[in-house]
């Protein structure tokens, strides 16, 4: 969620990104005003595969101060918004993720039998694991989708990147539908709409676009590539003016400094 030496033409981490950051903040819009409103979830979850398969499919494990320092902010904002300590945010699920991925696949990468076992371990302990931090253990399963696809080398290496992405979807899809009904129409719409994401992300590459850079206009690239660039920022901005409004609008579940352990 960082800015680093990018080029001047918009990318496909760009690209994907600004997808991930409109379905975020309707996601969050959606959970901070409009709570019993599940369209704006079914778009919003759309976000969740994006962030954590780009860090499976980085090659840096860096944990920036920027980083712990955004955790942090988020951490306090919920106390002062009268949210719970727990689960903590996503930004503290990059950091568990960035700091033990390449351990846990060190392990998994020995047979498919490890690494089978392993994903099916962290997938029964994903819904316990939700209640320490945001999406739990199924962080890892993104992270080590985009892992497989990133280290791709031959058709074998395909194979299974597309088969742990079939897995990742399915078990993302199942975990959703503990919330909406397994016969819910959001739950059809959340469906194809994760399936597509899954097979973008099977077939991400990075690569530059200089030809629709040049298409678009001044005001249109430069959003992409805000939302591209400075997503660590959106993120914690955003939260802390939903955080304000909510409190000072007397919404529902916000309280000034009337926190609780879970929220």
């Amino acid at each position: 969620m960082g800015v680093k030496n990018l080029p001047a033409s918009i990318t496909s981490y760009d690209l994907l990104k600004t997808f991930a950051v409109l379905t975020m903040v309707v996601d969050h819009f959606g959970i901070y005003f409009f709570p019993d409103e599940m369209w704006w979830r079914t778009i919003g979850r759309l976000s969740f595969p994006v962030w954590l398969f780009l860090i499976g499919y980085a090659r840096s494990r860096d944990v920036s101060p920027r980083l712990i320092g955004g955790a942090a902010i988020v951490f306090v904002s919920n106390i002062v918004a009268g949210m719970g300590l727990l689960p903590l945010s996503i930004l503290v699920s990059i950091i568990v993720v960035r700091l033990s991925l390449d351990p846990v696949m060190k392990i998994l990468s020995k047979s498919a039998v490890h690494l089978w076992a392993g994903s099916a371990v962290l997938f029964v302990v994903a819904l316990p694991s939700f209640v320490l931090f945001e999406f739990g253990a199924l962080a890892f399963v993104f992270a080590i989708f985009g892992y497989l696809v990133r280290h791709q080398k031959d058709e074998a290496d395909r194979r299974l990147s597309f088969q742990y992405g079939v897995f990742a979807c399915l078990g993302y899809i199942f975990l959703q539908s503990l919330g909406y009904g397994l016969f819910e129409e959001k739950l059809v719409v959340l469906s194809i709409g994760v399936v597509c994401v899954v097979t973008a992300l099977y077939k991400f590459k990075p690569k530059e676009y200089p030809e629709v850079s040049s298409q678009m206009s001044g005001v249109g690239r430069g959003f992409v590539k805000i939302c591209g660039r400075y997503t660590l920022e959106i993120y914690v901005f955003h939260l802390l003016l939903f955080k304000m409004i909510a409190v000072l609008a007397g919404v529902a579940g916000f309280k000034y400094m009337q926190w609780s352990w879970i929220w």
